[in-house]
């Protein structure tokens, strides 16, 4: 074993004594291959953290933007007075006076906002800037706003669903939700 030792000492103190500065080629290609394969997982590991990061994001502000508007929706019919159910238009007199008079919910610029019937004029709950608009906001994701209703002999019961998605359509919330509100307020 000592010897074994002695030998490969011996050896190695040949090799470095010999005329042969430098890297071979072989050695210079083999630690550039190397070096290109790590660079590659590395590359790989932050397109995947990139793509994850975005995708938790938009679920986040999904779940945010799902509960904003669910509020908003519930207060406003919660609020409101002098029902007009005609087919699937509901319009009412806006309790809120975020707007004034009459009034409808509606899917604009893929988000649910508050409508004036006679100016046209919108509410959005979520703007992400003063020029932004909740579309902008949210990273180019959509909402998808359904409000349906029935009536019996003391109370008009609302149903509405609320649907996420982003840009490729996947769905990343969604809830149904009812709202009783007494019929006398009905017109």
């Amino acid at each position: 074993m000592k010897r074994k030792k002695i030998k490969l000492i011996k050896l190695l103190r040949n090799k470095l004594k010999s005329d042969s500065k430098g890297f071979s080629i072989l050695e210079m290609l083999l630690a550039v291959v190397i070096l290109l394969l790590a660079t590659q997982l590395v590359t790989q590991a932050m397109d995947l953290a990139a793509k994850r990061y975005i995708e938790s994001t938009n679920r986040s502000k999904a779940q945010m933007i799902m509960s904003t508007l669910s509020d908003f929706v519930r207060n406003e019919l919660t609020t409101a007075s002098d029902f007009v159910l005609e087919g699937n238009d509901i319009s009412f007199i806006d309790g809120s006076g975020i707007l004034g008079g009459r009034c409808v919910l509606a899917n604009d610029q893929n988000t649910v906002c508050l409508k004036n019937i006679k100016s046209e004029k919108s509410y959005y709950p979520i703007v992400g800037s003063n020029n932004g608009t909740a579309f902008n906001y949210a990273n180019n994701l959509r909402v998808r706003f359904d409000l349906g209703s029935s009536k019996d002999d003391s109370n008009i019961n609302f149903v509405y669903t609320i649907n996420v998605e982003d840009k490729t359509g996947k769905e990343l919330a969604a809830g149904k939700y009812k709202v009783t509100v007494k019929a006398s307020e009905m017109d």
